[in-house]
């Protein structure tokens, strides 16, 4: 999720060219939600092999279980989420 992170902030800073907010939480999965001061949202696009920029929404994917956008009012939230594993009912050794 470091990575994700990264991108995620990477972008707000390179596109929104604002301030920008990071919420992390988890229940059952690990969200992280960007929040900045565009309500202009991210489109995945495709690049060439030399190209600079264009892979942040393809990392998401890559080490995401899940991601979206929304836009309320002029501000964007991008969010991704990876599930937690479960513990099963075994015992864990002491």
């Amino acid at each position: 999720m470091t990575l994700a992170v990264s991108e995620l902030a990477t972008n707000a800073v390179t596109h929104a060219h604002t301030g920008f907010d990071v919420i992390i939480t988890s229940n059952g999965q690990v969200r992280v939600t960007v929040s900045d001061g565009s309500a202009v949202a991210p489109v995945q696009r495709s690049h060439s092999a030399l190209s600079q920029g264009g892979r942040g929404l393809h990392v998401l994917d890559a080490v995401c279980d899940r991601w979206g956008v929304h836009v309320v009012h002029d501000r964007k939230c991008v969010w991704c989420e990876k599930d937690l594993p479960r513990l099963t009912d075994r015992a864990l050794p002491v």
